[in-house]
Order: structure tokens, then C-alpha cells, then sequence
């Protein structure tokens, strides 16, 4: 196959593309459980870019994102979520009025963490989005393509180097700085969250299977280049007792369509502005720690680079944190041994004191009935 190669600084104009998505969740095959329409703006020249997605449907009274909006000048990638809602607008007042300060009220959430694929949680949506059309800061390659998923993955694999999905690429003849297919290749490892760790998968699976199909079509030519106006994603999971690792049902697929497209001159590419406070997940540290990033609040509206005084000090304060959370972990598991092994105890002796019982109350019974058999 034919790999699209990442040439920096080629599209020399802001590009921006407006559009639908579609998002459609299968619970088994054929039979979808949940259907989601979005609107999404996406902004992009060369490695920089910028991409914000907006509910449309089906439309929240609780707790729920406004908009989710990523963006990355060429290294680290930050994600904001903006929420919304009557029951959060409510939780947020209540709080004030128990006299909560504000410094301590997070109403939005962000996460930032290395480049170029951005973590496609919470909104899973963006994958396809990025991929589409912001993914040409990807490595140069000219085989296989190792790259983190562009669907939901699990914050504790998100820094796992051991973790990679492997895709097989094909740009456009017109712009192999995008591609036109992609067929992402799961290794057969499934990830369980209880216990942390990655295993094969029972039976064929665990020899690798299709992950993952994207596609984009009906290209559109815009100043000096072109993108395409059509896309989609479909994700594919495992059937069940399946017996080749060919048998799947797709578990999730994207659809979206570009409604206009052209140059942007309005304004040069920039992160998200952070409008209030804010509670952020930084996978960006190099401290060994679960699930391998710091948190921290937001009040001033400025994003905190790895070497500023701040993140430091948020290092130590996770760091303590991730301490005492084993502590307290290995004091409950040695707890529950002893639980365990003591009911295991208390078992055995009830057992034998029962057992004893029922032999103290036969035996005169026995002896009664061989008495009057004598007699």
C-alpha cells in the first residue's frame, strides 16, 4: 500500500472545513442503541490545527458537553470540554450558596498530552474528525504505521508506548498528505480496567484482528490543495464465539460530511480559550505514576507549561496522592485476606461444632432405640 507522508509546512493557508457528524452504537449487530448527531468546525495549516465539536442532537438536561474543542500548534495537543446543562447549572449554584469559593468550582474540564494524536477521550468523536483532515504531523513512514487509536482508549494506556494499533494507510494521489484509507489492525490484546493489564483475547482473536476501517472520498480542491468532503470511521468488535478472527460486527461508526469549505482568513490557529475554571488532566509528565498524569485546576484562564513552578508543584501533590492511594489499596487487600482466611476459619469451626452437635444428639437416640430392642 501506497502511505500518505507527513511534509510540514506545505499548505501554506488556513483551511476551514464546517460540517455533520453522525454517530451510530451498536449494542449487537445491526441493532444500534444510540444515535448522536454533532456539528463540527475544523481549522487546519500544516501541523497546526484546531477542531470544535458541538451537540445537535439529542438534546441534554443534565449534566452534558457544550462543545469539545482540541487543537495543537505543532507538539502537545489541548482539549477542552465546555458543559452545560439545568442539573449542572443547579449543582454549581447550590454550592455557591453553601458558600463553596469559587477557586474551588471546576464547571469545565480539559486534557493535554503529547502529540501528534490527540486522546480521543472524552469525545470520541474527534477521531475521525482529526484524522480526516488534521493528521499530517504524523510520523514519516514507508511500511506500517504504529499510532496510537483515534477512538476511545483507556487513560492508562494513553502513555504506554507497548500500546500502538498498527495502520495501513493510503493517501490521495492529489494529496498524499491525507488519506483516502485506512485499515487499523488490532494486535489481539484486550485491555481489562479492573486489574490494568493487556491480554490476548480467547480464541482466534488473539491473533489479530480489523479494528478499524476509515475512509474519505469525493475530494474538493481549496487554494493550492484538496480535501475531501466525505468520511467515515467504522470500529469493529469481536463476535461472539466466533470462530475466525474475520467474524465481526461493527460496534461504532462515524459518518460526516463537509458542508462548505475554503480558505480562512480570518484569524491565525491558537489553543482553546479557557473561559472559567477549569480541572485538567496533563498526561504530559514523566513521573511513573496511575494513570500517568497530573491534575490540576485552572483560575487565571492560562494554560501551564511542564516547567513551570505550578506543574512541578502538581507533580508532587499527584505523587502523594498516587502514595497514599497504594497504601490504602495494600491495607484493604491485606484486610480482606484477613477477612477472607477468618470467615475460611470461622467456617471450618462452625463446621466441626455443628458436626459435633449432630453426633452428641444421635447417639442417645441410638442407644434408647438399642435398649428397647434388648428389652
Amino acid at each position: 500500500m501506497v502511505l500518505f507522508v507527513s511534509a510540514v509546512g506545505c499548505i501554506a493557508e488556513v483551511i476551514r472545513v464546517e460540517g455533520a457528524l453522525t454517530y451510530t452504537a451498536y449494542k449487537q449487530e445491526n441493532q444500534p442503541v444510540a444515535i448522536a448527531k454533532k456539528r463540527f468546525i475544523c481549522r487546519f495549516e500544516g501541523c497546526k490545527w484546531s477542531v470544535i465539536v458541538s451537540n445537535v442532537w439529542p438534546k441534554a438536561t443534565n449534566i452534558t458537553t457544550l462543545y469539545y474543542e482540541s487543537a495543537s500548534l505543532g507538539g502537545d495537543v489541548f482539549s477542552l470540554e465546555v458543559r452545560s446543562g439545568d442539573t449542572f447549572t443547579k449543582h454549581l449554584a447550590e454550592a455557591r450558596a453553601r458558600g463553596v469559593p469559587r477557586t474551588l468550582l471546576f464547571s469545565d474540564m480539559a486534557i493535554i498530552n503529547s502529540g501528534p494524536v490527540p486522546y480521543c477521550s472524552p469525545s470520541e468523536h474527534l477521531g475521525p474528525i482529526w484524522f480526516a483532515y488534521c493528521c499530517s504531523c504524523l510520523p514519516k513512514v514507508t511500511g506500517e504505521l504504529g499510532m496510537k487509536p483515534i477512538w476511545w482508549t483507556a487513560p492508562e494506556l494513553l502513555k504506554d508506548t507497548n500500546y500502538l494499533v498498527q495502520a495501513y494507510v493510503t493517501g490521495f494521489p492529489e494529496n498524499p498528505l491525507l488519506p483516502s484509507c485506512a485499515v487499523f489492525v488490532s494486535d489481539g490484546r484486550a485491555y481489562h480496567p479492573k486489574t490494568r493489564v493487556l491480554s490476548l483475547r480467547p480464541g482466534p482473536y488473539g491473533l489479530g484482528f480489523t479494528n478499524a476501517i476509515f475512509e474519505a472520498s469525493d475530494l474538493v480542491k481549496v487554494g493550492e490543495t484538496f480535501v475531501p468532503k466525505l468520511f467515515q470511521l467504522a470500529l469493529f468488535r469481536p463476535r461472539p464465539g466466533g470462530t475466525n478472527r474475520n467474524e465481526l460486527w461493527v460496534g461504532a461508526k462515524w459518518k460526516g460530511v463537509a458542508e462548505s469549505i475554503a480558505i480562512d482568513h480570518s484569524r491565525e490557529l491558537a489553543l482553546p480559550r479557557i473561559l472559567t475554571n477549569t480541572f485538567v488532566h496533563d498526561y504530559r509528565t514523566a513521573m511513573a505514576i496511575l494513570p500517568s498524569r497530573v491534575e490540576y485546576g485552572i483560575t487565571n484562564g492560562r494554560w501551564i507549561a511542564p516547567d513551570e513552578p505550578a506543574f512541578k508543584k502538581a507533580e508532587v501533590l499527584t505523587v502523594r496522592q498516587y502514595q497514599r492511594f497504594k497504601s490504602s489499596s495494600a491495607l484493604a487487600s491485606r484486610d480482606r485476606s484477613f477477612v477472607h482466611v477468618s470467615l475460611i476459619g470461622f467456617l471450618l469451626v462452625s463446621t466441626l461444632l455443628l458436626a459435633f452437635v449432630v453426633v452428641k444428639v444421635k447417639r442417645p437416640s441410638f442407644k434408647t432405640k438399642r435398649e428397647r430392642t434388648i428389652q
